[in-house]
């Protein structure tokens, strides 16, 4: 399984292999499994298109013992900041000096101050070619003046995209009238806030700092004053779900509320798709990421500030709209459901773009 972000570098790759480029792919971290076919499986049912006929590779550029081969007018395109730093040293054996970087999250945010926080950062200012996942990124780049990003020219040019929501798996379905009924009773029991025990809460968040799980929590227990089931505070429980794969998540994301916390700019796929499902997902604002830019994308985004006061307003907020009338089935705004199919390449014949 992947999840949103290596699959979005999946789909570029195999796009521009589509236009007829050579592309690799090279696993940095962990060797590749020795048995590929799971992994060109995955991308086949991702994009569409088949690797092999496509002719796309595979390589392990994990093991630093053993050399790589590139070829002189190879071009390479980074996906994250420790790839970004890889690719900018092997330029130098390249004649194209510019790297392209595949930029999906502000990645300095993922460290406390550290090696690693200046690293991530160091990244932004090498020279490349960004590519942005939403204008939500871009602008946030551009506002904190972050390495190349305080040119504003560098930013106006830069390539951004917005993600694509895959509307044969996350689409409304008719509620069940019953639960519909319920969760609209007036006579049913409530929890704080006014939602009702028949109405599903959805929580999601990565336990990271980014994730800001710590304050969800406590304010789902804040919230719901109950057990939810894997030892919290006070007594309560918290269980994580399985991980469902792409059809379960797709069927987790037609319940009625979603919270979903990302100290980020970037707006995190789970929000999105719950929003395509005409569920309610109240997820938290961050730099550029305002209340007012969410509720553009779609009605049923909710932004609030991330500390727990404001989270229990939005989460009261949805809660009310979702018992006085069930939410609209309003997906994201066509402008964010549509990935910028026009990549462009840098090098002469025989050029070979490598994600790493």
């Amino acid at each position: 399984h992947a999840t949103g972000g290596p699959n979005t570098a999946y789909v570029l790759g195999m796009l521009l292999a589509n236009h007829g480029i050579p592309v690799s792919f090279i696993s940095t971290d962990l060797p590749p499994d020795e048995e590929l076919d799971a992994i060109k499986l995955h991308v086949q049912r991702l994009t569409g298109l088949e690797p092999d006929a496509l002719e796309v590779e595979f390589l392990d550029g994990s093991n630093r013992s053993k050399s790589l081969a590139l070829g002189y007018n190879d071009v390479l395109m980074a996906t994250a900041w420790w790839t970004a730093h890889a690719a900018q040293s092997a330029t130098s054996m390249l004649r194209c000096k510019r790297i392209y970087y595949l930029v999906q999250d502000y990645e300095t945010l993922f460290y406390g101050a550290s090696e690693n926080f200046a690293d991530a950062d160091a990244s932004y200012s090498f020279d490349h070619v960004p590519i942005i996942n939403t204008s939500l990124l871009r602008d946030h780049l551009a506002s904190h003046a972050v390495g190349r990003y305080a040119s504003t020219d560098f930013s106006r040019q830069a390539i951004e995209f917005e993600p694509a929501i895959d509307q044969s798996y996350f689409h409304p379905e008719e509620r069940d009238a019953q639960h519909l009924a319920a969760c609209s009773s007036t006579q049913g029991p409530l929890l704080q806030g006014g939602i009702s025990l028949d109405s599903v809460l959805l929580f999601c968040a990565r336990p990271s700092k980014r994730g800001f799980s710590g304050t969800a929590v406590g304010n789902l227990l804040e919230w719901e004053n109950r057990s939810i089931q894997s030892p919290l505070a006070a007594g309560y429980m918290l269980e994580p779900a399985k991980w469902l794969g792409f059809e379960g998540l797709a069927t987790d994301a037609r319940n009625d509320i979603l919270l979903s916390s990302m100290l980020s700019p970037h707006p995190s796929y789970p929000p999105l798709e719950m929003a395509a499902c005409g569920g309610l997902a109240v997820t938290t604002a961050f730099g550029s990421k305002t209340a007012a830019r969410l509720a553009a994308l779609s009605p049923n985004l909710i932004g609030a500030e991330p500390e727990i006061g404001d989270m229990l307003l939005a989460l009261a907020r949805a809660a009310r709209a979702q018992r006085h009338a069930p939410p609209e089935h309003t997906a994201p705004t066509e402008s964010s459901a549509e990935l910028d199919r026009k990549p462009r390449a840098c090098g002469g014949d025989n050029s070979h773009a490598v994600a790493t």
